[in-house]
């Protein structure tokens, strides 16, 4: 089994590129999972004490709106977080990706720290 981790940049017009240097890289080496970092698919929203409704809502869509473009990738799996709201929680859910089921919530983060540059418990 092959497998990609990658690291992405928080930059939109950046990770616009990488996307399409990372969907290469899988395509030319066969690769059978890709493992994508934590909520990549925007900036990193718990940078910051103070929690803002505004820019939660903005990453969620972002996520939505990427994950219509997992099958750019052309790994038969990918394996992601994403933020999520489930009975009125905010949570940060791993998924499973694949063509035939798309992306399904697998659990939730359970350890959320509260400290410099990772306040999630916010």
């Amino acid at each position: 089994m092959k497998i990609t981790v990658c690291q992405m940049p928080d930059d939109p017009a950046e990770f616009e590129v990488t996307w399409g240097r990372l969907s290469r890289h899988v395509r030319r080496e066969a690769s059978d999972l890709v493992l994508l970092p934590e909520m990549p698919f925007h900036y990193w929203i718990c940078a910051g004490p103070k929690f803002n409704p505004k820019t939660w809502q903005e990453a969620v869509n972002d996520h939505r709106r990427w994950r219509e473009r997992l099958p750019e990738l052309g790994a038969p799996v990918v394996l992601g977080s994403r933020p999520v709201e489930r009975g009125g929680r905010r949570l940060n859910e791993g998924f499973v990706w694949n063509m035939k089921a798309g992306a399904r919530g697998v659990h939730f983060k359970n350890y959320l720290p509260n400290e410099p540059g990772f306040y999630e418990s916010r």
